[in-house]
């Protein structure tokens, strides 16, 4: 027997084993369960939640007999070998227990048993990433959901890189998992280092190896200074295999070919930022982590629409978008841009129509009330006219400019505001003016309501 078995319990009964989530070169995850107390609504409740517990195993060196829980390591020579990374694992567990970040793995508790240790974390329902990308009906991620993945994952690495001085050495879809809501955290940190203020390895411990997402550097094991570049070769490695759900050429092949072209369905912009992240030599990739998922998000601004995560029994089927989802030939940035341009000077068109259409129907009921105020003094109405029709045909321009954008919204809140007082006074002032003034000044209030309404139609933000 290598694990323990269903039911076992850890910690005087704390925490009862369920089953093996998977195991490594130097430990086993168990899903188990245990008791917490919670605040509800009646008072304090007991329920029970899951957890994943990892425990030390060195499965090369290390082995239980029979049914018994202890681990035993047989070999004198291995003892010292085991040692050196059990003290490892406890530093990691100590590590992480301290890292505070959504897109990093929470670690709750740290203890000694069976003649090895265990850490407690929380446990993430949504699978690995490895096996997302794999459950997917098109065998990769659609480019929006790859950026999306990438980027949170590169925002736990900075945080690890800036905030805690170590590197995590080991980023791959398999150390990936997501969450009920579909967002990606980081686990396994068992091939990490520190490094001190100087950036001086805090261990000297060997880094293992994952082909494919390990960097030429890592096969070197010439990690002794602090390095987050190669980490982002692993990332870059990571969206590799995101967006064409292939494992990535071995670091010495991509030393002597490069990359293969960007399959049809991945933007060229896009596939920049996985080829400065896998560059061979450290120093021809960007140097931290900020850098590059800056240079990932500037190339990909328009594409940051994130799509629903699905749990495994939704994968069979695509969404329906997905269904018709064509190549793209030219980049999601510019068409979006080139959309979003389109409707805007539609919209424009359309406001500079309305506004000179109003301007006309000022003009013209000016006109046609004309002769209606011809019953007073000719010089008296045609004063009274001569004001109206000015302030309606500068009102008029004033919607005009604003439906191109020229006014800013203040003036476009006063012009509200004046002919909302105006159109009010002049209803209160007919009945003082002579019949002339009277249909003249129902003229400027009517004008002064249309402008109103239209004005109140224009959304402009301030």
């Amino acid at each position: 027997m290598t694990h323990l078995q269903k039911n076992h319990e850890l910690k005087g009964g704390k925490y009862r084993i369920e089953k093996v989530l998977g195991q490594g070169g130097f430990g086993i995850t168990y899903l188990a369960t245990t008791k917490t107390t919670v605040q509800g609504a009646l008072g304090e409740m007991e329920v029970e939640i899951k957890v994943a517990i990892k425990e030390f195993f060195m499965k090369e060196y290390q082995l239980r007999e029979g049914d018994s829980a202890l681990v035993e390591t047989p070999s004198m020579a291995s003892r010292e070998l085991a040692s050196q990374y059990r003290a490892k694992f406890i530093k990691e567990a100590q590590s992480l227990s301290r890292m505070k970040h959504p897109r990093i793995i929470t670690v709750a508790d740290v203890f000694e048993e069976n003649n090895t240790v265990y850490y407690v974390m929380r446990y993430l329902s949504g699978g690995s990433l490895q096996d997302y990308v794999r459950r997917s009906t098109d065998g990769h991620l659609s480019e929006n959901e790859a950026v999306r993945f990438a980027i949170q994952i590169g925002e736990g690495l900075e945080y690890m890189h800036t905030e805690h001085q170590a590197c995590h050495y080991d980023v791959k879809p398999g150390n990936i998992l997501l969450d009920d809501k579909g967002d990606a955290v980081l686990i396994d940190f068992g091939l990490s280092k520190n490094y001190d203020a100087a950036g001086q390895q805090t261990s000297s411990t060997p880094v293992g190896i994952s082909q494919g997402f390990a960097p030429l550097e890592q096969y070197n094991q010439m990690l002794d200074k602090f390095s987050p570049q190669s980490d982002i070769y692993s990332l870059g490695a990571t969206l590799f295999f995101m967006l064409t759900g292939q494992v990535p050429p071995e670091a010495s092949m991509v030393n002597e070919d490069g990359l293969p072209e960007a399959p049809v369905w991945v933007s060229q912009r896009v596939w920049k930022t996985v080829e400065a992240a896998m560059q061979p030599r450290k120093k021809d990739r960007p140097q931290s982590i900020r850098q590059w998922r800056e240079m990932l998000a500037s190339q990909t601004a328009s594409q940051q629409s994130e799509r629903t995560f699905l749990s495994p029994s939704q994968r069979t089927m695509p969404p329906k978008e997905e269904q018709t989802e064509q190549p793209v030939m030219q980049s999601n940035e510019t068409m979006v841009s080139d959309h979003a341009k389109e409707k805007k000077d539609s919209k424009s068109g359309f406001s500079i129509l309305r506004g000179i259409a109003t301007l006309i129907v000022c003009v013209v009921a000016t006109i046609l009330m004309m002769p209606l105020c011809r019953l007073g003094s000719p010089d008296q109405d045609g004063v009274v006219l001569m004001f109206v029709f000015g302030l309606l045909s500068v009102l008029a321009i004033v919607v005009i400019l604003s439906c191109m954008e020229i006014i800013s919204a203040r003036i476009l809140l006063v012009l509200r505001c004046v002919s909302s007082v105006a159109f009010v006074a002049n209803l209160l002032m007919l009945p003082m003016w002579n019949r002339t003034l009277t249909y003249t000044y129902i003229l400027l209030s009517f004008g002064l309501a249309i402008i109103l309404a239209l004005s109140i139609g224009i959304k402009k933000s301030s």
